[in-house]
C-alpha cells in the first residue's frame, strides 16, 4: 500500500524513478550481445594432441592412456572420455557443476605440462578449448586465383597477409587457416649416400630435429625404392631455409660429419594435403573468422565484411577474397523474426484488451505494463550477463501474455471503486490495496513455476536458464508495474463513467457473442457439478493417455533448423586418395 501512495501522490518522484528505470532498460539493450545460442558456462574441457603419423593404436597407448592418468589426478571430474584415430587423439574433461571453467582449464593444462616429457618427442604442444555452443566461424572466407595455382601459394597469402590483418579487427578473437597445402621442407634421404658417409636416417633426423623441433624423421615414403625414407620438416616458406638446411652439418657414429646435401634431397613443398576446399569449382585456402566470446556478432561482422573489401584489393593480382558463408545473416533473420513476434503478440494483446475492457484509455493503461516491465527485464539480463539470443527472446515474447495480468486486475477494481463515486486518487489506492495479496499471489506463482528452472544443472539447465531468469524478471517486473505506474496513470487518466467513443461502441458490438460464450460456460460448468464422476473419469482417462502418447513422441536437445544450407556427406572406401 505504501509503495503505491508514493506513486499516487508522488507523481514526480515516481515518474522520474520510471523514466530512469526505462532509460536504463534501452541502455541494455543496446550493450547486451547478440547471439544465436546462450552463452555456457560448463565445466567441460577438450585436449586435442597431435601425434603425426602414429598408428591408432600407438596414440591410445602412448599418448592418451598417459593423459588420462594425469588428468585423474584431478579431483570433482565428473567424467572423462577419449578418442584415439590415426596421429589425433581427444580427451574430453566434465567437471562437477559449480567449478570454474577457467580454472579446470588451467588445471588440466598443468598436469599434461607435468608428462610433457614422457610423452613422444614427435608429439605436438597440445590444445585446449572449453565447451562454448557459439565458438563457431562466424565468417568463412575463401582466396583463389585465376588459372592454375599452387596450394602452397594459396596457403601463404590466407596465412601470411590476410590472417593477421583479420585478427587485428575488433571482435575477432582468432583466424584459422585451411585448406591449401603448408609450406614445408621436405629431406628425402638417400639410401646409397647414408651407407657411403656411414651415418642412418635417425642421424640425419637428430641433426635436422636439432635446428627444426617439428621433424618428423622415419616416415617411409613409398614410390622412391624399397628402403627410401624421408624426414619431413615443417619450416617458414622461405629460400634461406632451403640453402641454411641443406648445408647442416650431419654427424656420424664415427666422429666424423658431413652436410645435409650431401646425403639427402632438400627441397621446397607443400605438407601432405588433409583436406581439399573448392570455392565455386575452384581450389581454394579457407579462413574461418572465430569472434571473441564476449563479442556481438553481428557487430564483428559490421567491422570485418569492409577490411575484407580492402584486403581485396591488396592481394596480389589475379587473387581474390571471397565470404562464402556469413553466420549473421541466419542469427539476424533469427532474431529478427523472433523480434517481430514480440511486437505482434504485444499488438495482438492489446487488441484483445481492448474488445473486453471496451475502453481505449484502459487499454492504453494496462499495455503500459509491457515496455515497462520487458525493459526492467533487459536491465537484469545486462546484470547477470544474458545476451539477446533465441531463448531469451523467446521468454520475452512468452512473458507478455503474463504481464498484463496484475494489471488489469488492478485497473478493474480501480475503475469499481471510481464507478461508486470514489475520488480518483483514493480509489486507486483502495482498488489496488483490496487485491493487492492476490496479484502476489499470482506473481508468485508463476515465478514458482519457472524459477526452479534456473537451478537445473547440466547443458539443458543452462539452456533454460536464460529462458527461466527472463520470465521471473518480466513476471516480478509486471507486479512492480501494477503496484505503482498503473495507479498512478489511473488515478489522473482513467474515468468512472462508460466510455462511449466510436472505438469503445465497436468493441461493445461484440458483447453479445461473450454473454452467449459466458452462457454456454455457465451450462457446461453447471453440468459438470451435477456429474462429477463422470468428468472425473474423463480426466483421469486423458491424462492416462498421455503415457501411450508420451513413448511415440520423439526427442531430441536441438530441434532441426533450415538454415537455407545444403551439406552433402559421402564415405570412400578406405584408402581412397584425397585427390
Amino acid at each position: 500500500m505504501g509503495l503505491t501512495r508514493l506513486a499516487v501522490y508522488r507523481p514526480v518522484v515516481a515518474l522520474t524513478v520510471t523514466v530512469a528505470m526505462l532509460l536504463f532498460g534501452i541502455l541494455s539493450y543496446f550493450s547486451l550481445g547478440l547471439e544465436q545460442n546462450p552463452q555456457l558456462n560448463l565445466p567441460i574441457v577438450t585436449v586435442q594432441i597431435t601425434y603425426p603419423g602414429a598408428s591408432p593404436r600407438s596414440v591410445e597407448e602412448q599418448v592418451t592412456r598417459r593423459v588420462e592418468d594425469a588428468i585423474a589426478g584431478l579431483g570433482n571430474i565428473k567424467t572423462m572420455t577419449s578418442v584415439s584415430q590415426t596421429s589425433l587423439a581427444l580427451v574430453t574433461v566434465e567437471f562437477q557443476e559449480g567449478i570454474d571453467p577457467e580454472t579446470a582449464a588451467n588445471d588440466v593444462q598443468r598436469k599434461i605440462s607435468g608428462i610433457r616429457r614422457d610423452l613422444p618427442a614427435e608429439v605436438e604442444e597440445p590444445s585446449y578449448t572449453k565447451l562454448d555452443f557459439n565458438d563457431v566461424p562466424i565468417l568463412y572466407l575463401g582466396i583463389t586465383a585465376d588459372g592454375r595455382t599452387d596450394d602452397t601459394q594459396l596457403y601463404r597469402v590466407a596465412d601470411d597477409l590476410v590472417r593477421p590483418r583479420l585478427e587485428s579487427a575488433k571482435g575477432v578473437g582468432r583466424v584459422v587457416v585451411v585448406g591449401g597445402r603448408q609450406p614445408e621442407v621436405a629431406v628425402e634421404v638417400l639410401p646409397d649416400r647414408l651407407r657411403a658417409y656411414g651415418v642412418s636416417v635417425n642421424d640425419v633426423a637428430n641433426a635436422v630435429r636439432s635446428q627444426f623441433v617439428s621433424a618428423s624423421g622415419g616416415e617411409v615414403k613409398s614410390g622412391l625404392g624399397e628402403n627410401a625414407r624421408r624426414a619431413t620438416i615443417r619450416v617458414d616458406f622461405r629460400e634461406s631455409d632451403v640453402a641454411a638446411l641443406a648445408g647442416l652439418p650431419v654427424a656420424a657414429p664415427d666422429g666424423t660429419s658431413t652436410e645435409l646435401r650431401n646425403v639427402a634431397n632438400v627441397a621446397l613443398s607443400g605438407k601432405e594435403a588433409e583436406e581439399v576446399l573448392r570455392l565455386n569449382g575452384r581450389p581454394a585456402a579457407g579462413l574461418l573468422v572465430y569472434k571473441q566470446s564476449s563479442a556481438n556478432i553481428a557487430q564483428t561482422v559490421d567491422v570485418v565484411r569492409p577490411l575484407v573489401a580492402q584486403l581485396e584489393g591488396e592481394l596480389p593480382s589475379g587473387y581474390h577474397l571471397d565470404v562464402a558463408v556469413d553466420l549473421s545473416t541466419s542469427v539476424r533473420q533469427s532474431i529478427s523474426g523472433i523480434q517481430e513476434e514480440l511486437v505482434l503478440a504485444a499488438l495482438i494483446t492489446g487488441i484483445v484488451l481492448f474488445f473486453f475492457l471496451h475502453s481505449l484509455r484502459s487499454t492504453i493503461i494496462v499495455l503500459l505494463a509491457i515496455p515497462a516491465s520487458l525493459l526492467v527485464a533487459l536491465i537484469v539480463m545486462r546484470l547477470t550477463g544474458l545476451t539477446l539470443n533465441t531463448l531469451t527472446l523467446i521468454g520475452l515474447t512468452t512473458s507478455i501474455g503474463v504481464l498484463v495480468d496484475d494489471s488489469i486486475v488492478v485497473l478493474e477494481n480501480i475503475f469499481k471503486y471510481l464507478e461508486h463515486g470514489g475520488e480518483p486518487k483514493q480509489a486507486a489506492i483502495d482498488g489496488r490495496g483490496e487485491i493487492g495479496l492476490a496479484a502476489i499471489a499470482i506473481t508468485l506463482v508463476d515465478c514458482a513455476v519457472w524459477g526452479p528452472i534456473i537451478f537445473v544443472t547440466g547443458v539443458t539447465g543452462a539452456f533454460l536458464r536464460n529462458f527461466a531468469i527472463v520470465m521471473v524478471a518480466a513476471t516480478l517486473a509486471s507486479l512492480l508495474v501494477s503496484f505503482t505506474l498503473t495507479p498512478l496513470i489511473a488515478s489522473r487518466w482513467l474515468k468512472g463513467v462508460e466510455d462511449r467513443s466510436i472505438l469503445a461502441r465497436i468493441a461493445r458490438s461484440w458483447e453479445p457473442l461473450y454473454v452467449q460464450v459466458e452462457r454456454l460456460y455457465g451450462s457446461a460448468l453447471h453440468w459438470s457439478l451435477r456429474h462429477r464422476p463422470a468428468v472425473m473419469a474423463l480426466a483421469v482417462l486423458v491424462f492416462a493417455s498421455n503415457f501411450l502418447i508420451l513413448p511415440r513422441l520423439g526427442s531430441e536437445f536441438v530441434p532441426e533448423i533450415d538454415n537455407d544450407t545444403v551439406t552433402v556427406v559421402g564415405e570412400l572406401p578406405a584408402g581412397t586418395a584425397l585427390e
